[in-house]
């Protein structure tokens, strides 16, 4: 079987790619959205969980995962992710929010077209719409 990586350590990622994109982009005086950006409001939703008296990681909200899961899981296609997407249970605005999001990230009519054929797969009729065309 797949080995599970845990939600915190993933998180953990999440977060450290954040701090060190925000550093190197206040120190070369760069745009805050410099490296791609995280859902809007990220930091505010993020939920502190202690382990010990050292160590403090930051967990993404459910609405961050699921973004981050509806880029991974059109990215990749049916597998590990869209069943991780699942297990979130999602709804359909959740998905709808987290495909705009993702597309925000790539805004190629390839992965467009990935996006709509995900929120299809997960139930959503008005996957077409719910994805925005830079046309």
């Amino acid at each position: 079987g797949r080995t599970a990586i845990p939600r915190t350590f993933i998180a953990a990622l999440w977060w450290l790619r954040h701090s060190v994109s925000t550093r190197t982009g206040s120190t070369l005086d760069l745009p805050i959205s410099w490296m791609g950006g995280l859902p809007e409001g990220f930091e505010s939703r993020l939920t502190p969980r202690c382990y010990g008296t050292h160590l403090v990681v930051h967990l993404p909200s459910r609405e961050d995962l699921i973004c981050f899961k509806v880029y991974a899981a059109a990215d990749v296609g049916v597998g590990r992710h869209t069943e991780d997407l699942a297990a979130l249970r999602p709804t359909f605005e959740d998905l709808r929010k987290g495909a705009r999001w993702a597309h925000s990230q790539d805004l190629s009519e390839g992965f467009r077209t990935m996006l709509i054929g995900l929120l299809r797969y997960m139930g959503c009729d008005d996957a077409e719409e719910a994805v925005p065309n830079d046309d």
